[in-house]
């Protein structure tokens, strides 16, 4: 089984990932923007509107206090004159207005004896509303017959001028409303054709500036794919070479390490004993960093090998543990390893996941006091086993718990000579390899916990 590392099939698809988010993002901001144009320009008729009523209501109003200044006016008929007060000139212009202009001007009163001053119900409303107090004019919107009528009423108050033929309405009291309304239907037609040329301008040139952005996004996936293509060959290149020369390497330690090991027995006597054993230590640790070599080159370049089997987690890190064992004694550290009598089924490779365990015992060990234990525990959590190595050193500082899982680093307490920093990289990579994670804890006490998570096995 082989882990694939370099995929960049991806990019296409990235160009048009960011096209649609282009246009999930472009497309309401244009659609809000639309909605605001056509709200403003509905406001802006309407307050064109309100204000050609305002100023018919204002004219009427200057005229009636004139004609009630003077007592009313004579208007000659023939031989004879008729008397035309404020409420018969309201009625008499609006008639006229009627004939030569689509305006409809109305005298309405509350409790009105005269039938051509009842008002209906929208001038009732506003002249309920203006004698509260809660408006001082009131204006709508009408569809009659497919046209839109414009309504307006500001309130008819008699002042002193008009006491002479009230005289039993309060002065300043609003007892009514002048009510003006005239087609509007033309302007609205007018703004709906605007929506169109602005739905149209606005499709336009969102559409222009997509196809720019998709050009420029286009020429620039391109050229990512090219430099991640170079940098794929790169990181093939340094995989393949790092393969090469530590597969190039194992076979001049494989004869030194034989060779060794014949000398040790031929040459047992106190003069070359030592400088034996001092051959055949470094040629262990020169062979244990060409491995870790060739493991880190086979994890990069998504070759490693996996031999999968359902396999019980708590018979590998015991294996781990006896492994390890020798390394613990010389350092004066115990491993403390308790599993409980139930198994921890999982689907791994049982060299590779006890290479990883291996990898974080070694490290807990090399870094605790003289003295101090490292605990290694199994539990079940979800769907998932996970095992901790916890120890009680020096612990590791925040700035580096993201560093030490990486290639060739080293902590701030490890010696140059201790290994080429690449253990705990290894066991990340073989982790994540079997779809489960490597992460760091704190304790309640001095030092670190490292955890592994892998997968239950889904028949166990």
């Amino acid at each position: 089984m082989k882990q694939k590392t370099f995929n960049h099939s991806h990019f296409p698809s990235l160009g048009k990932r960011i096209v649609v988010y282009l246009v999930l993002i472009l497309g309401p901001c244009g659609g809000l923007f639309f909605l605001w144009m056509a709200r403003q320009q509905e406001a802006f008729v309407i307050k064109q509107l309100r204000h050609q009523a305002l100023g018919i209501y204002h004219y009427i109003v200057l005229a009636r206090e004139w004609i009630s200044s003077h007592g009313g006016i004579y208007l000659r008929e023939g031989d004879k004159y008729r008397l035309i007060t404020p409420s018969i000139f309201t009625r008499e212009i609006a008639l006229f207005a009627r004939k030569r202009q689509p305006y409809a001007v109305k005298i309405a009163a509350l409790d009105s004896k005269n039938p051509e001053h009842q008002p209906d119900e929208f001038e009732s409303s506003a002249i309920k509303m203006m004698q509260s107090g809660q408006k001082r004019e009131l204006w709508k919107l009408v569809n009659v017959k497919k046209k839109i009528l414009f309504r307006y009423a500001a309130p008819l108050i008699f002042e002193n001028d008009c006491a002479k033929c009230h005289q039993n309405l309060p002065k300043y009291n609003i007892c009514g409303c002048i009510s003006i309304s005239f087609p509007a239907t033309s302007l609205f037609k007018e703004v709906a054709r605007n929506k169109n040329y602005y739905f149209i301008y606005l499709f336009a040139s969102l559409g222009i500036v997509l196809m720019l952005l998709i050009i420029l996004l286009k020429r620039a996936v391109s050229d990512l794919s090219l430099a991640y293509d170079d940098l794929r060959r790169m990181e093939k290149f340094k995989s393949d070479f790092f393969s090469n020369i530590t597969h190039d390497l194992k076979t001049p330690i494989t004869a030194i390490k034989g060779a060794s090991d014949i000398l040790a027995k031929k040459l047992r006597d106190e003069e070359y004993g030592p400088y034996i054993e001092i051959l055949k230590r470094n040629v262990t640790r020169l062979s244990s960093m060409v491995r870790d070599l060739l493991d880190c080159a086979r994890l990069e370049s998504g070759e490693l090998e996996l031999n999968k089997e359902q396999l019980d987690l708590a018979e590998v890190v015991e294996d781990a543990v006896l492994m390890v064992q020798p390394l613990a004694w010389e350092n004066q550290i115990e491993i403390e390893y308790d599993p409980l009598e139930e198994p921890y089924y999982v689907v791994a490779d049982r060299g590779r996941i006890e290479q990883a365990v291996s990898n974080l015992l070694t490290n807990a060990i090399k870094f605790s006091d003289k003295g101090s234990k490292v605990i290694v525990s199994l539990a079940y959590k979800g769907d998932q086993v996970v095992m901790s190595v916890e120890d009680f050193g020096p612990g590791i500082p925040q700035g580096e718990q993201d560093m030490v899982f990486k290639k060739f680093y080293r902590r701030s307490r490890e010696k140059k000579s201790d290994g080429l920093g690449l253990g705990l990289a290894i066991a990340r990579g073989v982790v994540e390899a079997h779809g489960g994670k490597i992460w760091i804890s704190q304790p309640d006490h001095q030092g670190v916990i490292m955890n592994i998570s892998l997968p239950v096995a889904k028949n166990a």
